[in-house]
């Protein structure tokens, strides 16, 4: 990031698990999620033209193109907000189907810290809700799909 370009800051929700099913989260949280599956759904690969299955389940819910901010705490309570009038909801399928939740932040740069990007109050927040806050740079690659179908 140059010093004179405004960072490029947002966030999304994630909900994993080999026994994630969608169709339970989806009602409790009001945003469109970014393609959700469950293990084994196929997966298109448009490099290379083949379909394989997911390895595990995924619901995963972005902040790009929703909240127009270059704060990263915008994006972040922006969730908090959106999944406190169903957290109790929320948490019983999480415990339910064994899922792992999080919050992903995705930074301009690895050198930046989310410490000084987000207020103690807003990780308060978050761990008053059980879900943690992790981050991801632009670099990186946050989840991998593909692996081979399991044999008939």
């Amino acid at each position: 990031m140059s010093e004179t370009s405004e960072p490029h800051y947002h966030a999304c929700l994630d909900f994993v698990g080999e026994e994630l099913d969608p169709d339970d989260i989806l009602p409790l949280v009001p945003l469109k999620a970014d393609g959700p599956k469950k293990k084994g759904d196929p997966l298109f690969n448009s490099r290379n033209g083949k379909t394989s299955h997911a390895r595990f389940g995924a619901c995963i819910f972005y902040t790009t193109g929703v909240v127009c901010s270059s704060n990263l705490s915008d994006h972040v309570v922006f969730l908090l907000n959106n999944i406190e009038p169903t957290l109790e909801k929320i948490k019983n399928v999480v415990d339910r189907q064994n899922l792992r939740w999080f919050i992903t932040c995705f930074l301009d740069s690895p050198d930046e810290k989310l410490e000084t990007l987000l207020s103690p109050a807003i990780f308060m927040r978050a761990a008053e809700f059980g879900i943690p806050i992790e981050v991801e740079d632009f670099s990186g690659v946050t989840f991998v799909w593909d692996y081979p179908p399991p044999a008939p």
